[in-house]
């Protein structure tokens, strides 16, 4: 009998214990499970799932876009409009770090980034420019860059032409009038000499294009030279400005020739958008 009473007290003792594990597991379990109703980070690259199954990323990398376009107009029968710049260096440096790229590219230029302030330069031989920007996760920011181009005619020159060659060569000097709106130019601008020449059409007579059912023929339009130029001095008489120049490579010239000096005026905007 008093066997019988330990073995009852046994199994009275391991029902009450597996009934107690049982409320506590269910106790744990409705604690988890209502804990899936608030996001819950699943990743290194901290994503977060919901119970519905859907995924929101916060902390992604953003994208920076940068574009480069050149108006090539002031010149007799110069294009209009707008075109991409080709061989722009670009520079982008973060805020506490070393330059995270540099690079060559052409008119448009995409890097996946990290969130963050940046610090982008662009270099290109006819204008410099930099600016900062602000990353933010999951969104593009884009700097649009706009170089116009602005021409102003030379009235008066005069160069030397030891051996009446009819080049100007970059050991020579030349000087040349024009108008004071170039005043706001100086020694660390980019200046360019151009030849001032009506631009020379050339057709191709059996090319032909169909736009909205109208045949047109393809035709070629040569832009003017541009030879890079120094700024030696500038001085600024009444309406008009005296430059003393040296051609970076050899031009050739001739009495009576048109002439021009154009340089690049940089503009830009930054815009940031969902990706």
């Amino acid at each position: 009998m008093k066997r019988m009473k330990l073995r009852t007290s046994t199994t009275r003792l391991t029902s009450v214990g597996l009934l107690l594990i049982l409320v506590v597991s269910s106790f744990l379990l409705s604690g988890a499970v209502s804990s899936l109703s608030s996001p819950v980070p699943i990743g290194p690259r901290r994503r977060f799932i919901d119970l519905g199954g859907n995924y929101t990323e916060v902390g992604g990398e953003g994208r920076l876009i940068v574009k480069t376009w050149a108006s090539f107009g002031g010149f007799p029968g110069g294009f209009l409009g707008e075109f991409p710049l080709s061989g722009v260096n670009i520079s982008i440096r973060g805020a506490t770090s070393l330059a995270l790229a540099a690079l060559t590219f052409s008119g448009t230029f995409e890097l996946p980034i990290d969130p963050g302030e940046y610090s982008v330069a662009i270099n290109d031989q006819r204008f410099h420019l930099s600016t900062a920007v602000n990353i933010l996760p999951g969104e593009v920011t884009e700097v649009d860059v706009l170089a116009t181009r602005q021409l102003h005619p030379i009235t008066f020159y005069e160069a030397v032409d030891r051996d009446s060659s009819g080049w100007l060569t970059p050991w020579e000097t030349m000087s040349a009038v024009t108008d004071s709106g170039i005043q706001p130019v100086n020694k660390s601008t980019a200046l360019f000499l151009e030849v001032l020449r009506p631009p020379y059409p050339y057709t191709f007579p059996n090319l032909t294009v169909t736009a909205k059912g109208q045949p047109f023929r393809v035709a070629i339009i040569l832009l003017p030279q541009e030879t890079r130029l120094s700024l030696l001095s500038l001085d600024q008489r009444g309406p008009v400005v005296w430059l003393t120049l040296r051609p970076v490579e050899s031009i050739k010239i001739s009495e009576g020739m048109g002439l021009g000096i154009a340089f690049y005026k940089p503009s830009y905007g930054v815009f940031t958008h969902a990706a």
